[in-house]
């Protein structure tokens, strides 16, 4: 019985971490805690200590919700007009490497969060690296990671996906790629929570 109750203890913390909700070990945030508060109070400190490293290597699916939508996220400026400005390649010490790729990248121009230019170039298999141009100021922004299965963008949105669910269909994609979603942003991308 002393099993059976350690193990729903335990299945009780590991519901709370896998929610994502923050809980000091001695004040529970409300009353729907008693579980946790009950393990704490206890003193039994090694089960969770025990379940914190267990839920460590868990993978717990996210709640339900709404994904992000280029509609909810508008750019509220008028479209650049006009030609793009020339790249500034001392604005990113990386610029410089990639100078053939961001040349043929702005041809275009701008394609992303009305006067950006999301410029894309292989780097392997399962491997995609990008960086956003400024076309007014032609200054080059890289993100620091790179996209396993593609972007997601539009001209009239600041909403950027990387690796967008429809390209992870593929039968091709190994397990652990996941979409995530990003705010273009004073000048940087902010992960959505």
């Amino acid at each position: 019985m002393k099993q059976l109750f350690t193990l729903l203890r335990i299945t009780t913390l590991l519901t709370f971490v896998s929610i994502g909700i923050g809980v000091k070990p001695t004040q529970p945030k409300t009353a729907s805690f008693a579980p946790l508060a009950t393990l704490t109070q206890a003193g039994d400190c090694d089960q969770l200590v025990a379940a914190a490293e267990i839920a460590k290597y868990q993978v717990f699916p996210h709640p339900a919700q709404e994904l992000p939508k280029f509609e909810d996220y508008p750019v509220n400026s008028p479209p650049f007009t006009g030609n793009h400005s020339p790249i500034d390649f001392n604005s990113h010490p990386q610029a410089n490497t990639f100078r053939d790729n961001l040349n043929y990248g702005i041809q275009y121009g701008p394609n992303f969060a009305q006067h950006y230019t999301i410029v894309t170039w292989g780097c392997g298999t399962l491997c995609e690296v990008f960086a956003i141009v400024d076309a007014y100021t032609g200054a080059v922004y890289f993100p620091g990671f790179s996209s396993s299965v593609g972007l997601d963008f539009r001209l009239n949105s600041n909403l950027l996906i990387v690796n967008p669910p429809e390209n992870l269909q593929s039968t091709t994609v190994p397990p652990g790629i996941e979409t995530e979603y990003f705010i273009w942003q004073d000048n940087q991308l902010i992960p959505i929570q």
